[in-house]
């Protein structure tokens, strides 16, 4: 009975390593906000009025400027995929688009230490990042699981 157990737990080790779920699966997607974004809380519905470039400022006044990772990172497919509803392809025809009628496409950057950073330093400015507890200095406005 002991020589059975130890390939087995092998084969289950090996098997549990090569097919365990991708890391970002459980990982939540904070949407984060410059201190003086003068809201809340956000909801689905007005990310996506953001991100589409259908809501251009604040209640305040103030120009909103949203924030998104890179196009190859996994972050930003699961953000376009449960908030726009857009495969990435489409949103890039969407923003070229947009961008001829004198609309800028959100801002890229390239990790979610760089998304902290340029929300904390850019009035107005919105977007995500993965992480178990709030980064310092923004504010979060809610979480996309």
């Amino acid at each position: 009975m002991r020589r059975l157990a130890f390939p087995y737990l092998l084969a289950v080790l090996v098997t549990w390593v090569s097919i365990g779920a991708p890391a970002h699966a459980e990982e939540r997607l904070l949407i984060i906000a410059n201190p003086a974004v003068p809201v809340a809380e956000m909801d689905v519905n007005e990310l996506n009025r953001i991100f589409m470039l259908k809501r251009q400022v604040w209640p305040d006044g103030s120009p909103v400027v949203p924030v998104n990772r890179e196009a190859s990172s996994e972050e930003r497919k699961r953000f376009s995929e449960k908030v726009l509803g857009r495969s990435m392809r489409s949103l890039a025809k969407y923003w070229n688009q947009m961008q001829f009628k004198g609309f800028m496409p959100p801002v890229v950057q390239e990790s979610d230490e760089a998304v902290t950073a340029f929300v904390r330093h850019v009035e107005g400015a919105i977007g995500y990042v993965v992480a178990e507890h709030p980064p310092e200095g923004v504010q979060v406005l809610g979480e996309i699981q």
